[in-house]
């Protein structure tokens, strides 16, 4: 049985629990039963699989992409922070989570670093 794969949050329900019928064609629902984003596919998304060095490499491409576009540094860590949150509590639903970034001052290492 396929599943359908929701492009926001990430969850999966069986695919004949998420058609709907239109004029008698079925399309997928209009919105995830999870996260309420609406979006249509004809086809399932994929499952892709990837890594923890994956992630950390689209993540630093992003935010680099970011930087070079304009985008403040306080933006992007407010944005990161939010996703954050919102992923935290799609893993445990009914909880509420904060994340907190704390600045903890300047170091003598960070001359040259990253936005890291």
């Amino acid at each position: 049985m396929n599943t359908a794969r929701c492009p926001n949050c990430g969850a999966a329900w069986p695919l004949d629990s998420a058609l709907a019928h239109q004029h008698a064609t079925p399309v997928l629902a209009a919105a995830c039963p999870v996260c309420q984003f609406p979006f249509s596919a004809l086809e399932p998304s994929p499952v892709q699989h990837m890594s923890r060095r994956d992630l950390t490499t689209q993540l630093d491409a992003l935010i680099r992409s970011a930087l070079d576009s304009g985008v403040d540094a306080e933006t992007i860590t407010h944005t990161l922070r939010d996703e954050l949150e919102f992923a935290a509590e799609m893993g445990q639903l009914g909880h509420h989570f904060l994340v907190e970034i704390m600045d903890l001052g300047s170091s003598a290492s960070a001359q040259g670093a990253r936005f890291r």
